[in-house]
């Protein structure tokens, strides 16, 4: 039962970011991801995978458009848009952190990675230079033996 009403949820989220690109408001799953403060990532694997929505994704949503029914979306009842509210996009200075936050430890992890992968050739390099001194070590050797021979 919880999975199927998870489920109905997911879809009306779906929906409501539909409605929201033919009012302008987002200009995709991804944008309107950012504004809520979420990793695009995140949103797409919530809402086409497992996971459940939560209830501060349901209050994320609705900034993005006062006209927005937080009921409709929690439990299908009612209109998915308010009968009266004008089209405001609420900006909010917790979701420029939060998305700061965000870009901030994004690049502080492609930095570690970026670093990790620098020191890893790095002594791939060293590697293959010790092997290359070695094969022309051992050249020279059998070169040596053959001039015996």
């Amino acid at each position: 039962m919880q999975n199927s009403v998870n489920r109905n949820i997911k879809q009306r989220v779906k929906e409501l970011f539909s409605w929201l690109k033919e009012q302008r408001v987002i200009l995709s799953q991804k944008d309107a991801s950012v504004k809520m403060g979420y990793n695009p990532c995140v949103v797409s694997a919530l809402l086409n995978g497992g996971g459940t929505v939560s209830e501060r994704f349901i209050e994320s949503l609705c900034r993005l458009d006062k006209r927005i029914n937080p009921q409709w979306l929690t439990t299908g009842e009612g209109k998915m848009i308010k009968e009266t509210g004008e089209a405001v996009v609420e900006e909010s200075p917790q979701i420029e952190m939060l998305d700061t936050g965000s870009l901030v430890r994004i690049i502080e992890g492609q930095t570690k990675v970026i670093n990790f992968v620098m020191d890893y050739l790095q002594k791939i390099e060293s590697s293959n230079a010790t092997l290359l001194k070695e094969i022309s070590s051992l050249r020279k050797e059998v070169e040596a033996i053959k001039q015996k021979s």
